[in-house]
């Protein structure tokens, strides 16, 4: 798995799923690309990282929102909306189902 920054990965586990997160902050010196994550314990877990997203750093994520609590009747993959504080979006967590 590519090492984001350069930096080594290290696996968290949430929502019952383990989800590979950087280990190190990332500078914000130069724009981060978007990077697409996908569990090497499940390949129907996967997290996307945003540009904004300040790697491993404790309590960056303020809230999380489900996408089924915004969209009236959705159905699908569990979508995980990870938002930092002054409610940026740094993070999107897919959680598919088997079936």
């Amino acid at each position: 798995m590519p090492e984001a920054g350069g930096g080594k990965h290290r696996v968290i586990r949430r929502q019952g799923h383990d989800v590979t997160c950087p280990s190190q902050v990332i500078s914000n010196d130069r724009k981060k690309p978007i990077e697409l994550k996908v569990s090497e314990d499940d390949d129907l877990t996967a997290y996307l990282y945003l540009p904004e997203h300040p790697g491993m750093v404790p309590g960056c994520v303020e809230r999380t929102v489900r996408l089924h609590e915004l969209v009236e009747g959705y159905t699908g993959a569990d979508i995980l909306l990870d938002f930092a504080e002054n409610n940026v979006l740094i993070g999107i967590e897919i959680l598919a189902d088997e079936d």
